[in-house]
């Protein structure tokens, strides 16, 4: 799998609160915080793909 270096912009607020994330253990670094939640909505995405689909079929 290849890697794409992205960069992104936060507000203070935003850089705190990942920082807070990061610094209180649960996540190894900000990459790992992003990627949670990337990996997060794909699950939710696809979830809300099936239950469409089952309710087309119901």
């Amino acid at each position: 799998m290849s890697m794409h270096r992205k960069t992104i912009t936060r507000t203070e607020q935003q850089e705190s609160w990942v920082k807070c994330q990061v610094d209180g253990g649960h996540f190894g670094n900000d990459s790992e915080y992003i990627l949670h939640f990337i990996r997060q909505d794909q699950y939710f995405q696809e979830r809300l793909l099936e239950l469409r689909q089952a309710l087309k079929e119901g």
